[in-house]
C-alpha cells in the first residue's frame, strides 16, 4: 500500500514537472521571438523621427577598434552574416553608383543597425526574470544567465561589421568631398 501511495506521488511530481518544463518552454520561445521581433521595430520607431548621428560618442570608432577587427579577419568573413531581406544594408540592393547622400544614409543606417543589435543583446537579459515564475528559481538562474550572455555574444559579430562598414562609407565620403573641392576649384581656376 505504502509503495503505491509513493508511485502515485511520484506519477503526480513528474506530471507537475513535465507541465512546468512545457509552460517554461513555450514562455522562453515566445520571449525569444519578441526579442528579435518587438526591440527592432521600437527603436526604428523612435529612430525614424531622427536617425542617429555617426558623430554620437556611441557611434564612434577607434583606431584600436579597426585594428581588432582587421586582426579578426572581419573583411572576409562579415559578408557571410545574414543580412535583413529588403533592408538598406541588403547587398541586394546596394546601388553601384554612390553619391554623398547615399553614403551618409548607410552611415546612419550602420548606425540604426549598430544599435538594434545592441538593445536585442541587452533585452536577452530580461529572460532571467523568468526564474522567478519556476518553483525552484536557483536551480536554473545559471542556465537563463548562459543563454541571455550566448544571445548578446550572438549580436557582437552584427556590431562590429556595422563599426567596421561606418568607418570605410565615412572614409570615403571624405575622399569624394576633397574630389568634389578640387573639381570645383579646377572649374573656377578654369573660367577665371
Amino acid at each position: 500500500m505504502l509503495s503505491n501511495d509513493i508511485d502515485i506521488c511520484y506519477k503526480l511530481k513528474v506530471n507537475t514537472m513535465n507541465n512546468i518544463t512545457m509552460i517554461m518552454i513555450l514562455i522562453n520561445c515566445t520571449f525569444w521571438f519578441l526579442i528579435a521581433t518587438v526591440p527592432p521595430k521600437i527603436c526604428l520607431h523612435f529612430l525614424g523621427k531622427s536617425p542617429p548621428s555617426p558623430n554620437s560618442f556611441l557611434f564612434k570608432v577607434y583606431c584600436g577598434e579597426i585594428r581588432f577587427y582587421r586582426l579578426i579577419g572581419i573583411r572576409w568573413w562579415k559578408k557571410f552574416l545574414p543580412v535583413m531581406p529588403g533592408g538598406e544594408l541588403d547587398r541586394k540592393h546596394i546601388q553601384r553608383k554612390i553619391s554623398l547622400d547615399y553614403l551618409r544614409q548607410m552611415t546612419e543606417a550602420t548606425c540604426t543597425t549598430e544599435l538594434i543589435h545592441f538593445v536585442c543583446g541587452l533585452a536577452g537579459f530580461q529572460s532571467i526574470l523568468f526564474v522567478l515564475i519556476l518553483p525552484d528559481p536557483s536551480q536554473f538562474i545559471f542556465l537563463f544567465i548562459v543563454i541571455a550572455s550566448l544571445n548578446f555574444i550572438a549580436q557582437l559579430p552584427f556590431i562590429a561589421a556595422q563599426r567596421y562598414n561606418r568607418v570605410r562609407f565615412i572614409r570615403i565620403q571624405k575622399i569624394m568631398v576633397k574630389r568634389d573641392q578640387s573639381l570645383s576649384l579646377t572649374h573656377r581656376i578654369d573660367k577665371a
